[in-house]
């Protein structure tokens, strides 16, 4: 069946629905969803069902005739009444405040309908509450598990954690330049906390060793990359915060390490830790060498053609040459 089709097969059964038992039984007759209500092309409610009315806890009679409005979260005001205004019937999300102001996260898939000359916005909405509070708390206790983590490497090895921790908050910076999702930033967050996490394995006195390393010594170095991905591996953490750890040294060009990945290969996310991680490290102070500012760092890493994903590095070159990011913020010394 085309869409069409089914389309103006579903406008007729609303239309039979509607002689029989009104604007009513418009809301009334989608038993497949959460929760049903009719509005008004102006977005004042005139009808709901009782799967609705459970959901934000009002009755029938509290309800009726008021606007949709009094029931959109503040920040979500503008959008709803835009789309009700445009007649748009895309689906999206919007939080509710029931009767006793508890905010509900739903989806809503929105139809308009004209029956007998009068305009009708069919709204179906699920609840989405229950699995948005799993996700934050599973999304906490992975930030106290990365803070654990990072305090068990602060025993043994303070620079590698102070590192850790500026450089989460470079990489939440460009992630907000770029732009990104909330969602996206805390996963970039947490995986760049802990993304030299396998450092736990490299011997101390090559960590804070005061010359240039040798070959030998930078073969520690290279492998902690894959040692903390085999740390994390049993943690049900994003898929996303394993690959930061596992693949933050590799480079644009093929050049980095452990895999030599390369181009597309490397995910944004991953893109995004791995110049963030190296404009700390160049700025930072180390025994062989001054510490460069973040001016002198992102000039350095322009100058490393390739290497880096283009459009990230633009994004932390704007927040450095607009001031909005000097590093003193960060505790670095210039």
């Amino acid at each position: 069946m085309t869409r069409d089709k089914y389309n103006k097969e579903f406008q007729s059964f609303l239309e039979a629905v509607f002689k029989q038992d009104g604007v009513e039984g418009l809301a009334n007759n989608l038993p497949f969803v959460d929760g049903a209500l009719v509005i008004t092309v102006d977005g004042n409610i005139v009808a709901a069902n009782d799967a609705f009315l459970d959901l934000v806890c009002y009755q029938q009679s509290e309800l009726y005739g008021q606007s949709i409005q009094k029931l959109i979260y503040q920040k979500d005001q503008q959008d709803v009444e835009k789309r009700i205004r445009e007649k748009n019937q895309t689906n999206y999300h919007a939080r509710l405040f029931t009767k006793d102001s508890t905010v509900k996260f739903v989806s809503v898939f929105p139809s308009i309908y004209e029956i007998d000359g009068v305009t009708y916005r069919l709204t179906a909405c699920f609840d989405n509450t229950p699995v948005i509070n799993l996700q934050k708390y599973q999304l906490n206790e992975f930030k106290k598990l990365a803070r654990t983590l990072t305090n068990i490497l602060e025993k043994r090895d303070s620079y590698t954690t102070g590192h850790m921790a500026r450089t989460a908050a470079i990489t939440v910076e460009i992630a907000k330049e770029m732009s990104l999702d909330k969602a996206t930033i805390d996963t970039l967050w947490i995986g760049a906390s802990i993304h030299d996490i396998g450092k736990i394995s490299v011997p101390i006195e090559i960590l804070t060793k005061p010359d240039k390393l040798n070959n030998f010594e930078w073969g520690f170095i290279k492998s902690h990359p894959t040692t903390g991905f085999e740390i994390v591996a049993e943690v049900d953490f994003n898929e996303t915060i394993k690959q930061i750890i596992l693949h933050h040294h590799e480079s644009h060009d093929g050049s980095g390490y452990p895999d030599g990945t390369m181009g597309a290969n490397i995910p944004l996310e991953v893109a995004i830790v791995s110049v963030a991680d190296s404009l700390e490290a160049i700025s930072g102070v180390r025994p062989y060498r001054k510490a460069f500012s973040f001016e002198e760092a992102i000039d350095i890493m322009n100058n490393q053609t390739g290497k880096y994903h283009n459009e990230v590095l633009k994004a932390a070159s704007s927040l450095v040459k607009n001031g909005n990011l000097k590093g003193q913020e960060f505790g670095l010394l210039h």
